[in-house]
């Protein structure tokens, strides 16, 4: 995976070890992947794991989960165990946004699936 030079918690190496994962466990395309850990590093967490807001009853995590969204989800998972958690989303109640980011060819389409699964405004 070519990634731009990493800035604080999202290492490249950390960013691979989503990539990874993400098409391997969750089968995402290559731009899929690229799309949802560039929404995570860039928009939703480049904190990393314990990145958290207020908003609308409070977010957590590398995708910022709400209340709804995280059950199940131990209040100090790791990024491992945040990885399992949209792996399993992504697969299941959020399949639409997974079949998204499975057939994702360009980067636009990868951004896209990842705003769907993200539930941004539009998506």
């Amino acid at each position: 995976m070519r990634t731009n030079k990493s800035r604080g918690w999202w290492t490249k190496e950390r960013q691979q070890y989503a990539y990874d994962r993400l098409t391997q466990e969750a089968g995402l395309s290559d731009a899929g992947a690229k799309g949802l850990i560039s929404r995570w590093s860039k928009v939703e967490a480049p904190a990393g794991p314990t990145a958290s807001n207020s908003i609308t009853g409070g977010h957590r995590g590398i995708a910022q989960w709400g209340k709804s969204r995280s059950k199940g989800l131990p209040a100090n998972a790791d990024f491992s165990v945040q990885i399992d958690h949209a792996i399993a989303e992504l697969n299941g109640k959020e399949k639409k946004a997974g079949d998204l980011l499975r057939d994702a060819q360009t980067m636009e389409e990868g951004a896209i699936g990842a705003s769907a699964y993200e539930r941004a405004e539009g998506y």
